[in-house]
């Protein structure tokens, strides 16, 4: 089976890849996925773009696990490609609090029914909306309107 190819460059597909099979052996059972967000999420992204992503675990990551992921980010920005030196995702066990309840106790599970009826109430009114503070005119515009 031929690998996935998540953008149109294929050495940014092949270093995705490769950082999504380093972060599942490091994480292991931890390990919950590999995910594009931002401008290569959305199709938006051109040679000028940052590459985020994103790597959730299934609990805390344990100080092993941290530093194995971190040695792993901190070699890319050293490789010759020039997307090895462009790639963004953090690398927390959790954020920090300034102040304030633990975040987890925070956010509720949202049901996967209720986000598609409420986004599906939002579709409908998202083209004028946007065009009452952005044109069309505007290559930002245009990228939330494909």
């Amino acid at each position: 089976m031929d690998p996935p190819q998540p953008t149109k460059f294929p050495e940014l597909n092949a270093i995705v890849a490769e950082l999504a099979e380093r972060a599942a052996r490091i994480l292991g059972a931890n390990f919950v996925g590999a995910y594009l967000q931002g401008s290569f999420a959305v199709g938006d992204a051109d040679l000028q773009s940052d590459c985020d992503f994103l790597i959730p675990v299934r609990r805390q990551v344990s100080a092993a696990q941290e530093a194995g992921l971190r040695g792993m980010h901190a070699g890319f920005p050293d490789r010759p490609e020039h997307w090895a030196q462009h790639l963004e995702g953090p690398i927390r066990r959790w954020p920090v609090t300034l102040a304030g309840p633990d975040p987890r106790t925070l956010v509720d599970e949202v049901p996967a029914a209720a986000l598609r009826a409420r986004m599906h109430s939002y579709a409908s009114g998202f083209l004028p909306d946007m065009q009452a503070w952005i044109g069309l005119d505007v290559a930002w515009g245009q990228r939330y309107t494909a």
